[in-house]
């Protein structure tokens, strides 16, 4: 049975065609594959709005330390355990309990800040201290006498510190041991003291070590939140832990890149690697693959979907923070992917070429 040429020719087209459609490179899901993985159950796929960006917020905003024997009580001149106090009680009475020889009070010297915090006095009892201004402390002290005198007054003042010392190490310019006091009273004092650390705040992870526990947390934190004062002998730890987020697909400079700056949004980190490619971006088809927080009951990865071709994406995307670890993925619009098949037709064979060969064959 002869085919005509007409048949010939368009079943090597047809071939041609489809070969070059199953050889068409591309830089990752289409719009379609990243919805049917959402049928299929193993990702969630969520349209990015304002709401759904006032659920994040970005991590090196929360600041979240206080435990392992560190302070996060703003700096004030507060008493800490270990502290020695000097403490006079007075009263009203020439022979009150207090009295001593002719004085209507005593001096209590080197009263110690023990390590229930508390200091102890006679008729007083076990007064709270640590955390406590000089004045809160005389206040309480006053408080528990009343009852045993009259018109009972008294004085607090800090006759020595706690000092303690404080090493800092890992991914630091000057290691170091210093001596707790005027110049190093937080850890971000003992942090500056060591030569600042070798990355942005935001690629640090600082351990603190304490006869109480550990912290672990970001530098970032440490630098925009409360001040976290030191308190006894204390060994810090920086690690190099840069934050980075990966850009792919069509954007002009994909690639992974550092989060330098705190609060980092998707505007933001769209333009840091040059926006979308013009000549080949979906504006509908701009995604986050995010992890699922550690506290959601659904574990599945999270995507978000921005159609930037809408005008009000741009407030979207300054509102919605880039995480550490964060995707953003831009897939191809449908004429990028037609202008591949075309080329890839072409590299294949030429329209004259193949129509040649195909003349040769029917001759034949």
């Amino acid at each position: 049975m002869r085919f005509s040429k007409m048949a010939l020719v368009a079943s090597s087209g047809s071939l041609l065609f489809a070969t070059a459609c199953a050889n068409v490179p591309a830089d990752g899901p289409s719009t379609g594959a990243i919805a049917s993985a959402a049928n299929e159950g193993s990702v969630r796929i969520e349209p990015l709005t304002m709401a759904a960006a006032a659920t994040w917020t970005h991590p090196f905003a929360r600041p979240e330390i206080g435990a392992g024997g560190v302070s996060s009580r703003p700096l004030a001149n507060r008493i800490e355990v270990g502290d020695r106090l000097n403490v006079a009680v007075y009263e009203a009475l020439d022979e009150g309990v207090f009295a001593t020889s002719g004085q209507r009070g005593s001096q209590f010297t080197d009263v110690l800040v023990e390590p229930d915090g508390a200091i102890r006095l006679p008729y007083a009892g076990a007064i709270p201290a640590a955390g406590r201004s000089a004045d809160e402390v005389r206040q309480a002290i006053i408080n528990n006498v009343r009852r045993f005198t009259v018109r009972p007054d008294a004085t607090v003042m800090v006759a020595s510190r706690n000092m303690g010392s404080v090493s800092v190490g890992g991914a630091v310019r000057t290691p170091g041991r210093w001596i707790v006091g005027q110049d190093v009273v937080t850890v971000l004092d003992a942090i500056s003291m060591a030569g600042a650390p070798l990355e942005a705040p935001h690629g640090s992870t600082v351990i603190v070590r304490t006869a109480n526990g550990t912290t672990t947390t970001s530098l970032a934190q440490i630098a925009f939140g409360p001040s976290t004062r030191l308190t006894g002998d204390t060994e810090i730890v920086v690690a190099a832990t840069p934050a980075r987020f990966q850009a792919l697909g069509s954007v002009r400079m994909p690639g992974s890149k550092d989060i330098t700056t705190a609060g980092l949004n998707l505007l933001d980190a769209l333009s840091s690697v040059g926006g979308l490619d013009g000549a080949r971006a979906n504006p509908r088809g701009v995604f986050v693959f995010r992890k699922a927080a550690p506290d959601d009951a659904d574990q599945r990865p999270l995507v978000y979907q921005l159609n930037m071709g809408d005008a009000g994406a741009f407030a979207i995307a300054t509102a919605f923070p880039v995480l550490p670890n964060d995707t953003i993925y831009v897939t191809e619009a449908p004429v990028a992917q037609w202008t591949k098949i075309l080329a890839a037709i072409q590299g294949t064979i030429s329209v004259g070429a193949s129509a040649a060969t195909v003349d040769r064959l029917v001759r034949n």
